[in-house]
């Protein structure tokens, strides 16, 4: 009797030790990920800040539009310059 209340004592004590391991490993990585997610959300916001947004348009040759008409035809709304 006492013998198998040892057995199943180091069953759990191993299956305790080895999910404590697996749950440090995921802490870990939930780290990382915040980390990764703070670094991606700097990111972004640097992209679509009107500086940058200014410079990439510009790049890209484009230029505002000073007038937009618009036309109705078949009761489709087409814009043009």
């Amino acid at each position: 009797m006492l013998a198998l209340f040892l057995v199943t004592y180091l069953v759990l004590m191993n299956a305790m030790t080895v999910k404590s391991f697996e749950m440090k490993k995921l802490e870990g990585r939930a780290v990382e990920l915040r980390r990764q997610a703070a670094r991606l959300e700097a990111e972004l916001a640097r992209r679509e800040s009107i500086a940058n947004v200014a410079e990439r348009v510009s790049a890209l040759g484009m230029v505002p539009v000073e007038r937009v008409d618009y036309v109705t035809i078949g009761g489709a709304v087409v814009a043009y310059r």
